[in-house]
C-alpha cells in the first residue's frame, strides 16, 4: 500500500547525498516472543527530511494458517468468476471517475443471469453513486444464485494489485449470505478474503 508513496520519495532523493534510517518498534507475538517491524523509513539529506510510515503490524491481529483455512477462507455454497486482468483494468478506470471518498466508496459485486448468454455473469456497481454499472465475467464454477455483495473500493484495489501480473483471477462469493468475497490467482497460490461493508 505504501510502494508508490515510497518510490516517490526515493525518486526526490536520487542524484544526492542521503541516509536512509529504518525505524522498528518491538511487537509481543506472544508471552515469549518479541519481534521487531518497521515504523517508519526515514530519508534525511542536508536540505530534506521525509519519513514514509509504515502499518505498525501490532495493530493487527496475527491469524493462525488452521483459522485462516479452515474458518475464514471457507465459503461453502459458493459460485467462482474468473474475470480478466483487462476488466479489472478497465473497472479501476471506471471507478476512478467519480471518486467522492477514496476511502469509503463502495462497489457491490452482484450476480445474476445474463439475458444474452445465459450463463451467470458477475458485475460491479457504483453502490456510493450510481456511476457505473459493469459486467466483469462468466461463472466458472458453484452454485447458480443471485447475490450482492458490497466492498470497499479502495480493498478491492489492494487485493487485486497483490496477485502479480497474471492474465485473470478468481473472484469466489457465496450464494446464500453476505459475509465475505475471496479473491484468488488462477493457480491458487495468492488468496486474499475480504469481508463485506456492514451497513
Amino acid at each position: 500500500m505504501i510502494l508508490p508513496k515510497f518510490i516517490k520519495v526515493i525518486d526526490t532523493f536520487t542524484g544526492t547525498d542521503y541516509q536512509f534510517i529504518i525505524e522498528f518498534g518491538i511487537f509481543k507475538a506472544n508471552a515469549n516472543d518479541t519481534e521487531f517491524h518497521a515504523k517508519s523509513l526515514n530519508f534525511k539529506s542536508k536540505t530534506l527530511k521525509m519519513k514514509v510510515k509504515d502499518c505498525n503490524i501490532s495493530e493487527f491481529e496475527q491469524v493462525s494458517d488452521d483459522l485462516f483455512f479452515n474458518r475464514i477462507n471457507v465459503i461453502e455454497d459458493s459460485m467462482s468468476f474468473e474475470i480478466s486482468m483487462d476488466a479489472v483494468k478497465n473497472l479501476i478506470s471506471i471507478s476512478s471517475v467519480f471518486v467522492t471518498d477514496a476511502k469509503r466508496d463502495i462497489i457491490k459485486f452482484y450476480t445474476k443471469k445474463d439475458e444474452d448468454s445465459d450463463y451467470f455473469a458477475i458485475y460491479a456497481y457504483d453502490q456510493t453513486n450510481s456511476s457505473y454499472d459493469y459486467l466483469l465475467g462468466y461463472q466458472k464454477s458453484g452454485v447458480e444464485a443471485e447475490n450482492e455483495i458490497p466492498i470497499y473500493r479502495h480493498c478491492f484495489l489492494t487485493a487485486v494489485n497483490s496477485k502479480g501480473n497474471d492474465n485473470s483471477i478468481i473472484i469466489t462469493l457465496p450464494s446464500n449470505n453476505k459475509q465475505k468475497l475471496r479473491i484468488e490467482t488462477v493457480d491458487g497460490t495468492s488468496l486474499t478474503v475480504l469481508s463485506t461493508v456492514q451497513q
